[in-house]
């Protein structure tokens, strides 16, 4: 349920905030080499992170508590 949860969710962010979550979250570059690539500002991209991390939050609000198996 999760796992379908949060494809729908990131389905819900514009191309653009999922190549900023992509970069940032799972590259772990830092906002500026990320903004270089957008053709944007540090500050833009900033933005375009903190709305999408508001998207992701809002749909899928119930899981705060969530643990994984085996994670005890």
């Amino acid at each position: 349920m999760l796992r379908t949860d949060l494809r729908r969710a990131l389905r819900a962010l514009s191309p653009r905030q999922r190549f900023v979550l992509r970069e940032r979250v799972l590259r772990r570059r830092i906002l500026r080499d990320v903004a270089a690539d957008l053709g944007c500002s540090y500050e833009n991209v900033r933005l375009i992170e903190r709305k999408a991390l508001a998207i992701l939050r809002r749909r899928l609000r119930g899981y705060e508590n969530f643990s994984p198996r085996g994670s005890d």
